[in-house]
């Protein structure tokens, strides 16, 4: 906001340079209007310099040459632009004081009104820049205004004051009833107003000039709104029609797998990688739809270039001569999903460090020290499966399926009757009842007890 009320003044500043020297000249003795005009243009050359001590030297000087009484418009401007230096100083204080100076030698400075709403906005005073800001739109007119307007009603938390403000300027910055409809939406979409923004789109779509602009923001609208499908629909009408807006492709990605279209999915995130800018989201989420499809080797290749993405991005840079710093723990939820590929490619080992990472960085620590107990059980580490799995049981994470798979390490072991105790306590809690009775069949058969195993055989039928 600052920048932008800024360049106005500047360009204020020029404007009123040529306007009033004018009046100085009919007004002055030929000596004194020259030496004001010249410190008028010194001043004015400092501002644009950014000298604010020497503009304000000559702003200074001016006022011996001209007051209120000889010449109120080139004494109120003055105080104007003593008000626009004290404000790009953020002496705030000084800047109200000489605005208010401006506005009571001349009340119709509309000028004055929008600097005093910069100041009071660099203060976060929003209520008085509010009501500054609406003196100069009603004295000037200016619904170009509106939209900044609209902008301080948002930040002071009066949504419906704002959005009032917004159609104002909207409807004041032209006659084209599409282009209203589209301004509108787009105001809608940055506030969260996804459904009433939808509206608004949809008459734009067909239009030459905003209907692939739209479709776009009618695509974001109905993902914000969980509605993947038509929000595929609008990007794809975007994309048909020439759309190429940064993001398009990932967007359709996102669709695509939420719609579980992973083939599409994989197309529209490899297309967003080679050329937008969400490469390294781009990348995680390829990996999701290769590992949702069972392309585990895909899927591992994809995690670990966003793994390894980040870790090279989080490492902080050391200069020449000085020790390197402890690397940057950048552990996420992409190692822990990376282990469960491993896992179900067979990988046990590569499985069982990733998931040791999780364990070690909290993510997913409850999982993690489950499915490494099934990497060690799977990798033939029996006694490490059976202290991962005690774990889990005694922290009641996952306790009965922990005890299915720890029997497992247990007959591995040769400890066949804790084996049978850990899938008597699954069978009683009902836990897979058709395996818990098969998989105690086969071990009363390693303990030759041929009546108990042909029983829990018959038993595992029954589910």
């Amino acid at each position: 906001m600052k920048t932008g009320f800024l360049k106005r003044m500047m360009v204020l500043a020029m404007v009123l340079l040529m306007a009033l020297t004018c009046v100085s000249h009919a007004e002055s003795a030929a000596t004194d209007t020259q030496r004001l005009d010249t410190y008028y243009s010194l001043a004015i050359s400092y501002i644009n310099r950014e000298d604010f001590d020497k503009a304000m030297e000559y702003l200074d000087a001016c006022l011996e040459y001209c007051d209120e009484t000889s010449n109120p418009d080139l004494c109120a401007d003055i105080h104007l632009k003593k008000g626009c230096v004290h404000t790009m100083t953020g002496d705030s204080g000084n800047a109200v004081k000489e605005l208010d100076e401006a506005i009571r030698i001349k009340d119709t400075l509309s000028e004055a009104w929008l600097v005093k709403t910069q100041v009071y906005s660099d203060e976060g005073k929003l209520p008085e820049a509010i009501e500054s800001l609406e003196k100069y739109i009603e004295m000037t007119g200016d619904t170009g205004m509106y939209e900044t307007l609209s902008q301080l009603y948002q930040q002071n938390g009066d949504a419906e004051k704002a959005f009032e403000a917004y159609n104002k300027y909207a409807e004041g910055s032209s006659d084209n009833e599409i282009e209203v409809g589209y301004r509108k939406g787009v105001y809608k979409m940055g506030v969260g107003m996804y459904e009433e923004a939808v509206e608004d789109f949809k008459p734009c779509l067909e239009d030459e000039t905003y209907g692939v602009s739209a479709a776009y923001n009618l695509g974001v609208c109905q993902m914000n709104l969980g509605d993947y499908g038509s929000a595929l629909a609008a990007f794809n009408q975007c994309a048909e029609a020439g759309g190429d807006y940064d993001g398009i492709h990932y967007n359709l990605g996102v669709c695509n797998m939420t719609l579980g279209n992973y083939t599409e999915a994989i197309g529209a995130f490899t297309a967003s990688i080679d050329g937008e800018s969400y490469k390294e989201d781009a990348i995680y989420n390829r990996a999701v739809c290769h590992m949702s499809a069972g392309s585990y080797v895909d899927a591992i290749a994809d995690f670990t270039s966003y793994i390894d993405a980040r870790a090279a991005a989080a490492q902080p840079e050391v200069a020449e001569g000085e020790e390197e710093a402890e690397p940057v723990n950048t552990v996420d939820v992409a190692n822990y999903y990376r282990g469960v590929c491993y896992l179900s490619n067979g990988d046990y080992a590569e499985a069982a460090a990733d998931f040791t990472r999780c364990i070690e960085g909290d993510v997913a620590a409850d999982d993690s020290l489950f499915n490494r107990g099934l990497s060690y059980l799977q990798g033939g580490e029996f006694e490490s499966a059976k202290e991962d799995f005690n774990a889990c049981i005694k922290s009641g994470n996952s306790a009965d399926e922990a005890r299915f798979y720890r029997a497992y390490a247990y007959r591995y072991l040769g400890e066949n009757e804790n084996a049978i105790k850990d899938l008597t306590e699954c069978i009683k809690n009902e836990y897979n009842l058709s395996q818990s009775y098969y998989q105690r069949a086969q071990v009363y058969n390693d303990m030759g007890d041929s009546d108990h195993y042909v029983e829990d055989l018959e038993a595992s039928l029954n589910f």
